[in-house]
Order: C-alpha cells, then sequence, then structure tokens
C-alpha cells in the first residue's frame, strides 16, 4: 500500500489498451485466399466481385468506383496505397535486378510485386493451377461478419497453400478460372493485391485470418489513402521498443511525442509483441507542459505532467484505432513516470490490465526509450 500511494502521488500512469471483439484463430494459418461474392440473375449470367470490395460497400458504405484503366495499372495504384499501411523499418527487400536493399515501407512495393507476378497468365508459372469445372473448398480464415443471399454466396476464388521450409517458396495457388474470368478489372486487380498482401503478413508476422487484410484491400481500392505513424509524429519523439525475442516476446514499437497543441503528449503504437498497427489514425494524449527532450533527459525535478493520479486512457474502438485494427487486440501499454524518469512497458493481449490499478510491471514487457527524428 505504501509504494502505491508514492506512485500515486509523484507519478502519472498512462495504460492504453486496445479492444477486440475478433476472436482469433489458433496458431498460425498454412494456407490463405481470396472469396468472391458470386450472383446469378434470371437469366443465368454470373458476376463476381472480390468479397473485400463487397464488404468495404456494405459493411463501411466506401464507394468502390469504376474503372477503364488495366488490371496491372490498378495493381500499381493499390500497391502505392498499400506501402504506407505500417512502416516496419527492422526489415528490408531487395530490389529485383540491382545491389540495392530498401527498408520499411519501402520495401512493401517490391514484396508484393514477388507474389503478384505469379499471376500473370503470359507466363507458366509451376505453382499456379489454374482450375475449370471445379470448385475450391472454403477457407477457414475469413471470420465474415455478413453474407450475402438470395442469388448470392461465398465462394473460394483463389487458395494459396504456402510452402514448407523445404519447398518451393512461393507455394502453391490454385485458382477457380471460371470465376475469375467472370470478374472486371477492379475485381480481378483487387484479389491478385489481396493474395499478395495477405501472403506477406503471413509470412512476415503469421497474420492468422484475412480480416484486416480485407479491411485494407478494400479501403485502398476505394481511393482512400493511409496515415503512417511517421505522419502523426512531429520531430523531436520518443521511441520505445523491445529487443526481438525479449523474454519470449516479439518486437514492440511504441512512439511518443508532443501533440500539436503543446500542452499534451500523445503516444502512437507501431508494433505490439511482433504484430503491426495496420493504417495508422489516432493518438492516445495527456496533459503536461514540459518539452520531450527535458522530460526524456530528466534535467529538472518537475515532471510537468497534470498531478491527478492515475491517468487512463483507452483506444475507441470504431474513432480511435484506424480503418483497418480497429478491433484487434494488441494488448496494453504502460506508460509510467515516476519524478522525472520514463519507462514504458507492453502486456500481451492475454495478460488483463484493470484501467484503474497499476499492473505488476514484472509481466509485462519493458521498452528501451531514445530520443529520435524522423
Amino acid at each position: 500500500m505504501k509504494s502505491y500511494m508514492r506512485l500515486k502521488t509523484f507519478s502519472v500512469l498512462l495504460i492504453v489498451t486496445a479492444c477486440s471483439f475478433l476472436a482469433e484463430a489458433a496458431g498460425p494459418s498454412g494456407s490463405g485466399g481470396g472469396k468472391g461474392v458470386v450472383c446469378k440473375d434470371n437469366k443465368g449470367k454470373t458476376t463476381v466481385e472480390l468479397l473485400d470490395l463487397w464488404e468495404a460497400r456494405k459493411l463501411y458504405n466506401y464507394q468502390i468506383p469504376t474503372s477503364n484503366s488495366s488490371v496491372n495499372e490498378l495493381i500499381d495504384g493499390a500497391i502505392q496505397k498499400l506501402k504506407d499501411t505500417f512502416d516496419d523499418r527492422s526489415t528490408g527487400e531487395s530490389l529485383p535486378g540491382t545491389n540495392e536493399t530498401v527498408m520499411g515501407s519501402a520495401a512493401i512495393p517490391s514484396k508484393l510485386q514477388r507474389t503478384i507476378q505469379l499471376f500473370d497468365k503470359t507466363k507458366n508459372w509451376g505453382a499456379i493451377h489454374r482450375q475449370h469445372g471445379v470448385s475450391l473448398n472454403l477457407t477457414p480464415d475469413s471470420y465474415e461478419i455478413e453474407v450475402p443471399s438470395g442469388n448470392c454466396s461465398v465462394q473460394q476464388l483463389v487458395t494459396y497453400v504456402d510452402s514448407s521450409p523445404n519447398e518451393d517458396a512461393s507455394g502453391q495457388i490454385f485458382i477457380n478460372q471460371d470465376l475469375v474470368d467472370n470478374m472486371d478489372h477492379v475485381n480481378e486487380a483487387a484479389l491478385y493485391v489481396h493474395e499478395a498482401y495477405y501472403r506477406m503478413l503471413r509470412e512476415m508476422y503469421e497474420e492468422q485470418n484475412s480480416v484486416r487484410v480485407r479491411r485494407a484491400v478494400g479501403y485502398a481500392f476505394s481511393g482512400q489513402k493511409f496515415m503512417t505513424a511517421l505522419s502523426l509524429l512531429s520531430d523531436p519523439y520518443l521511441q520505445c521498443t523491445a529487443d526481438l525475442y525479449g523474454k519470449g516476446f516479439s518486437r514492440t514499437i511504441i512512439d511518443i511525442n508532443r501533440y500539436k497543441d503543446g500542452t499534451s503528449y500523445q503516444a502512437i503504437p507501431e508494433m505490439t509483441f511482433g504484430t503491426p498497427v495496420i493504417g495508422f489514425a489516432y493518438r492516445s494524449g495527456w496533459g503536461g507542459s514540459k518539452s520531450l527532450e527535458r522530460l526524456f533527459s530528466g534535467t529538472d525535478s518537475s515532471s510537468g505532467l497534470t498531478e491527478t493520479g492515475n491517468m487512463n486512457f483507452e483506444i475507441e474502438a470504431l474513432n480511435g484505432s484506424g480503418p483497418i485494427s480497429f478491433d484487434r487486440n494488441f494488448g496494453s501499454f504502460v506508460i509510467d513516470y515516476r519524478g522525472d524518469k520514463i519507462e514504458a512497458y507492453a502486456f500481451p493481449p492475454n495478460i488483463r490490465v484493470d484501467q484503474l490499478v497499476l499492473p505488476d510491471l514484472s509481466q509485462g514487457q519493458k521498452l528501451k526509450c531514445k530520443l529520435v527524428s524522423k
């Protein structure tokens, strides 16, 4: 009790907890694949819309514009939007035909194109199986909130079987070509982008279902732009990170900087326990008049924070964490100020952090913070 009272008097505790109602699949998925909404009219005409775009219209009220552009042109446009969905600066990609390696978000286009090229109809890739007169079994990784009724149904368009470590890196791709042939250019382009983006997330972060992939693809093809973490930050900012395998957890990054009003701080998580936040669009703020440099270096005795005891903040489910990851449970962050010292901890989703009670910090992943510039 004595130590708790001291904490309440001399520190401010910020707890940022991500809300979640989405049930994750247990363990990483060994395959993925795009689904489509297949409809037949009274005359027997078949239309096929990618599930990603159908959900974008039905669930999120996005407008998906039609286009006379080619499939490749539409793919290129979507890739330029998706490269801003997250910025993992710990990973890179060697550009084909060069000795150049690009890092972070700059590596995303090359990673996506590496998979998209497999769908090139002019090439005879051994990993591609274009099937006719068959139906592909539905993969159990989509967790749809709604499905169409009447003359429409959800059907599997592509099944992507990921390779094992001893197999060819491209895996095996089975395509229901009869259905794909009934897609317009916008939907066909979105399908290939879906496959590439999903494969990238599975390989890099063991993404366990296609929910965030479908949201991201639908958002990109509706013409909207993503906000990056860096776009929300001003110089300098405090970057708090954890070692890749510290205490059995994966990489965690949370950024803290002064908000533009000059009287408060903001915290923006980029990644927790190896899972990136996709499509940054939120910040959680708390009061403080001290500059970030002085707060970090502890050059005077005042924390500069509003003395109101424990201040707790929660990421709002629909308005706070962007259009993609709003219901994903990323765990909790505890940012603890004791006098002039800042300490940051991350807690995995399976450890419940009460909004009003200081948790056992030994159960969390302690982050190392340093002052950096963009």
